[in-house]
Order: C-alpha cells, then structure tokens, then sequence
C-alpha cells in the first residue's frame, strides 16, 4: 500500500513540476544526422516581365502545380503598360501571340516561351492608373 501510495505521490510531483510527456524535451539530434528542411515555396520565374512601379503587388500560386499569379496596379495608362510589356517580355525571350483587341480602357496580351505561357489583362482604374493581371505556367 505505502509503494502505491508514493508512487502516486511521485506521479503527482512530477505533474506538478511540468514533467508530462507533452513538456519532456525533444530527443537530440546525432551530429551526423541530416537537419530536415522545411519544403520551399515555389517562386516566379525571373523571366517573367514585373512592371516597374508595380503597387499592391499580390503573388498566389499552387505549390507545385507551375502556375503564378501576379495582381496590382501600374501607375500608367493601359497602352503605356502594353507598350512597356512587349518591350520586356520579348526582351526576356518571350514571343507574342497575335493581337488581341484592345483600347484606353482594356488590353490582354498572350506570350509563350518554350513550355510555358504568359496572359496579362489590363483593365483601366483612374485616368493614370491600370490594375493588372498576369498568369503564367505550363500551356
């Protein structure tokens, strides 16, 4: 009875002294054993054309999946941001896929480069601004 009752007397210590199980430190690791490495994000290609002056810059993409998104507005009209597009994305190697219609107030432009393609949407927001869109991943 007295070893029931002082193991559950120790049991009652070390609860007290914050020795649960869930408190225990974690077994250390060997010297020779790798570190594990959290999985990277994946990250937009850098030859995808940014606009300079780009603001409110919001990226999303699928982990894994090749697909980016890349959202904000460009302190320009829309044909200033088609004309500096152009001039960046074929600079980066990327070739145009004819034209589509456009005027002041909306562009989309289509480019593709080996595997990949590139879609920009360009919709007017104030007179000297443009909200953005542009995706980019596999064809």
């Amino acid at each position: 009875m007295r070893a029931v009752m002082r193991a559950g007397l120790v049991l009652v210590v070390g609860l007290a002294a914050g020795c649960s199980p869930a408190n225990a430190p974690a077994p250390a690791q060997s010297a020779d054993a790798p570190a594990a490495e959290a999985p990277k994000a994946d990250a937009l290609p850098a030859d995808v054309p940014i606009p300079v002056g780009l603001e409110g810059r919001k990226d999303s993409t699928q982990p894994g999946s090749g697909y980016f998104v890349v959202q904000g507005q460009i302190p320009s009209s829309v044909p200033e941001a088609v004309a500096e597009f152009r001039k960046q994305a074929e600079s980066a190697g990327w070739k145009a896929l004819g034209e589509a219609p456009s005027d002041d107030s909306v562009a989309t432009l289509a480019f593709e480069k080996e595997t990949r393609s590139l879609k920009i949407t360009l919709v007017k927001a104030e007179n000297t601004v443009t909200n953005m869109n542009l995706m980019t991943g596999p064809k």
